[in-house]
């Protein structure tokens, strides 16, 4: 009976990797940079790093032609100035990477134009998207501060 569980299981994995193979072939015909260590489906992660954590996560949808950024907030933080100074530090390293690749860190949005029907977190373009989370950790720190 063993061997037989051995046989299923081999077959299962052989299996599974054959239709990721297939995935990923279909994929690359569909989107030419598609690479299988940044990207899953119509995902593709443009920036993830920090402590090794993916503490700060910038993913292009596509599909959907929306931006879109995550945070890690599994950390135990000793109080308000820490939490601040750890957004901070998201936000430097948002913004070397909008530097490093030309794109504008000095926007500023005309209130009635303003993309706000997204998430907090989501936008048409990673420059709106910069600006959201710029005004985001501003305010928080602020919000915060006079409590």
């Amino acid at each position: 009976m063993n061997k037989l569980k051995s046989l299923y299981y081999k077959l299962e994995q052989k299996f599974a990797d054959r239709q990721e193979r297939a995935y990923e072939r279909k994929a690359k015909l569909k989107y030419p940079d598609y690479d299988p260590i940044v990207d899953v489906g119509d995902t593709h992660m443009l920036l993830g790093t920090l402590y090794g954590h993916d503490d700060l996560e910038i993913y292009y949808n596509r599909k959907t032609e929306m931006y879109s950024l995550g945070i890690e907030t599994c950390y135990m933080f000793k109080g308000y100035e820490s939490e601040v100074e750890y957004l901070f530090e998201l936000l430097e390293e948002f913004t070397k990477f909008m530097d490093k690749n030309g794109y504008d860190t000095n926007y500023k949005p005309f209130l009635y134009l303003y993309d706000m029907d997204g998430g907090m977190f989501e936008a048409t373009s990673i420059v709106s998207l910069y600006c959201k989370f710029r005004m985001f950790v501003y305010g928080y720190a602020k919000i915060k501060k006079e409590e």
